[in-house]
């Protein structure tokens, strides 16, 4: 069976592939990552200050997932730049 790719696009759609979506990409890559940050940080002061060095294991290990966030960010970031920009042997 075979999807018609027609149903999932509003009626009059018109595809413009100079229309770029490089900017909202970036942006919510940012404001994801900057969220997480925000509640890894409310968290070590939530279990590091309220109740008194209840920091663990687990909590240490949010900190590597977060790094590892920011570099799946960065990298998006990165390829959603023109060659030219890039500084990367563009065309």
């Amino acid at each position: 069976m075979v999807l018609d790719a027609s149903l999932f696009y509003p009626p009059g759609y018109v595809s413009r592939p100079e229309e770029s979506h490089q900017a909202n990409l970036i942006a919510a890559s940012v404001v994801t990552w900057v969220l997480g940050a925000l509640f890894v940080a409310l968290r070590f002061y939530a279990r590091g200050f309220l109740l008194r060095n209840a920091i663990g294991v687990e909590d240490w290990l949010i900190i590597v997932a977060l790094v590892f966030s920011g570099a799946t960010c960065a990298s998006m970031i990165e390829r959603e730049q023109p060659p030219s920009l890039s500084g990367v042997g563009g065309t």
